[in-house]
């Protein structure tokens, strides 16, 4: 939650649209925080907020 917190604060900063944030878990011990956005936007965040781990769009869905 700590750091959904924070990336929520620098979205808000850069005021782009459609972006939604979450929590997510593949189970205990394990717990992420995930951004989804616009795809003409992903170089630039990806390079900017770190750590990042591109992952499937949804932590816990398999994407076959």
């Amino acid at each position: 939650m700590h750091f959904l917190g924070h990336l929520n604060e620098t979205l808000g900063n850069w005021k782009l649209p459609n972006t939604s944030t979450g929590l997510g878990s593949d189970g205990e011990g394990h717990h992420c925080v995930f951004l989804r956005v616009d795809p003409e936007y992903a170089e630039q965040l990806k390079s900017t907020l770190k750590p990042n781990r591109i992952t499937d769009p949804e932590p816990g869905v398999d994407p076959s």
